[in-house]
């Protein structure tokens, strides 16, 4: 069982979050955002105004409600950010940065990654579909500080005011095709979440 006091347990590869509304998806980012960069204040920088996942996950021309939402705990997340065109879904971004081998040991095991699905309902037609799409959180690149000896100094670049990295595929509304999540996959309530998160972070969303 999943308790409060064991919120590493939320990231197992596997594991299916669920939200009972879509308002909860703010909450679950903060605690992302400390597991990613636990030193660092996200309070600060343009992380309390970054763009709504709402308004990210939402399909173009989709203006009904987006309901039962499911977040699978992906494996690999690193490596699935870089094949992610490979395997269908339309990037944000024309390039996602490969890590340079002395970057990889530190920075690739903070990656986070989820498959989300969700119900797309009309007033008048009930579910029209299911929304799908996959989303990563990764820390800020690394530069090298200095190399002395063989010994290589690194450092965290901050230039952007960035605290770490969020990168959504492009939402897809699927009529007939629907991801299934596996059944005896462990299900947890954003309630435990929210226990987890011993100093919440307001964060005001830009519309």
């Amino acid at each position: 069982m999943v308790t409060p006091e064991s919120p590493e347990c939320v990231f197992t590869p596997g594991n299916v979050i669920e939200f009972g509304d879509i308002t909860e998806l703010a909450t679950f980012e903060d605690l992302i955002a400390k597991k990613v960069e636990p030193v660092y204040d996200h309070s600060n920088g343009s992380w309390p105004g970054r763009i709504a996942l709402r308004d990210l996950i939402r399909p173009l021309k989709f203006n009904g409600t987006i309901a039962d939402i499911k977040l699978e705990v992906m494996k690999d997340p690193y490596e699935r950010l870089l094949d992610a065109r490979q395997r269908g879904w339309a990037m944000p971004y024309r390039t996602i940065p490969k890590l340079a081998n002395e970057f990889a040991e530190e920075l690739i095991p903070r990656y986070r990654g989820f498959v989300l699905t969700a119900d797309a309902k009309s007033s008048g037609k009930g579910t029209v579909g299911q929304i799908q799409a996959e989303m990563w959180y990764y820390p800020m690149p690394l530069r090298v500080r200095s190399r002395s000896h063989g010994k290589i100094t690194l450092r965290r670049d901050y230039s952007t005011g960035e605290t770490l990295r969020r990168v959504v595929s492009r939402p897809r509304l699927e009529e007939e095709k629907f991801i299934e999540l596996d059944a005896t996959a462990r299900r947890i309530g954003v309630s435990l979440l929210r226990q987890s998160l011993v100093h919440p972070i307001y964060t005001p969303m830009r519309d």
